[in-house]
């Protein structure tokens, strides 16, 4: 929430403190396809050499719309539905060969992992 430099001040701190931290890299909620990582988590891979554990997620703009207040439930209990997600984790890497390229290309490796973890997602996806 708020300027982007308190929110980086706040997630060094966490992991300074050996706390786990989730980073949602994009940004904002999207409207299903991921877009362009923002650049700021370029500084924090440099500035925090820690292990990045790429995620995915499948389904969060069709449960929860940027036009809606609320998410659609879907509980398991119930068949698939629009407000079906599926997560998938990827396999934690080493940040350091990340941290040392040029920030483009740092970008385009985690969205590269990333995405990989998305697609293996939607093949998880109930529906």
């Amino acid at each position: 929430e708020g300027v982007g430099k308190e929110g980086l001040r706040t997630v060094l701190d966490q992991l300074q403190r050996g706390n786990a931290v989730v980073v949602f890299p994009e940004g904002e909620r999207t409207f299903g396809k991921m877009i362009p990582l923002r650049p700021g988590i370029h500084l924090l891979i440099k500035r925090m050499r820690v292990p990045i554990v790429p995620v995915g997620i499948a389904g969060a703009a069709e449960a929860w719309p940027r036009s809606r207040a609320y998410p659609i439930p879907a509980p398991l209990f119930l068949p698939a539905g629009p407000g079906t997600l599926s997560v998938s984790l990827g396999p934690a890497f080493d940040s350091q060969p990340i941290a040392d390229l040029p920030r483009e290309q740092a970008l385009a490796a985690l969205f590269e992992r990333i995405h990989a973890q998305k697609d293996r997602a939607e093949r998880l996806r109930r529906r």
